[in-house]
């Protein structure tokens, strides 16, 4: 991990992300942990908007952010789904040279590169969603899993 910052502000938000809905108190729970084991403070997040597609919560905790201080988040799929509005997040990252770190995929946003592989992890989770959700293939695993 990056440890040039001391303290890992926490974004967080009621709204599901790739599918799932992880309430905001256990999120804070798992940050506060990560936070704790690896020697940063953890400063209380700020709570996105219900609102779909709404991220004026972390521009504004990116543009408040100072020079001790990065983000610290569950996963990926907290982002924008646009790309251009990651973009976005990316160059204000860049700005404050800052990061946003993703706990459950272990991943920096910090850089071209770190956008690159975030948008290569959510395609696949994407795809995997497809394959698995399949009427066709959940008829095929069912026969495979009842053969005796």
């Amino acid at each position: 991990m990056i440890n040039n910052k001391k303290k890992l502000v926490g974004y967080v938000t009621n709204s599901n992300f790739n599918e799932k809905i992880i309430p905001i108190p256990f999120q804070n729970i798992l940050l506060r942990n990560y936070c704790k084991d690896n020697n940063f403070t953890y400063v209380l997040p700020y709570n996105e908007t219900v609102f779909k597609n709404s991220y004026s919560q972390l521009i504004t905790l990116i543009n408040k952010l100072d020079k001790d201080s990065a983000i610290i988040s569950c996963s990926i799929f907290m982002l924008p789904e646009n790309e251009n509005h990651v973009k976005k997040v990316l160059k204000l990252l860049k700005y404050k040279k800052t990061y946003i770190y993703f706990l459950y995929e272990n991943i920096f946003l910090n850089s071209n590169l770190d956008s690159k592989k975030i948008n290569f992890e959510r395609k696949l989770a994407k795809l995997n969603n497809v394959f698995f959700n399949d009427d066709q293939f959940k008829r095929y695993l069912n026969i495979l899993l009842n053969k005796s």
